[in-house]
């Protein structure tokens, strides 16, 4: 997803998927940075301090055939559960 705003200036979300991912004590987890770049020549990066880490609530199962119910699902967004 990106954007150009007024001034020009393209801002974009990158993430991507991760089909094998890290796990804690068996539970998948969410890890959460902001960054911006100011340059690419020199290369610029600031970090913000603060981060979010959430954690499921149920353990993670590899996606497969029989334990992929249709209409069911849950992940973890914004610091809730949604079922």
């Amino acid at each position: 997803m990106s954007a150009v705003n007024g001034g020009g200036v393209e801002r974009c979300v990158v993430q991507e998927y991760i089909d094998k991912p890290l796990l804690i004590g068996g539970f998948k987890s969410h890890l959460r940075l902001y960054a911006v770049i100011t340059s690419t020549d020199p290369l610029r990066v600031y970090i913000y301090d603060d981060g979010v880490l959430q954690l499921a609530t149920d353990k993670y199962l590899t996606p497969a055939a029989d334990n992929l119910v249709s209409g069911q699902w849950s992940v973890v967004s914004q610091g809730s559960i949604i079922n």
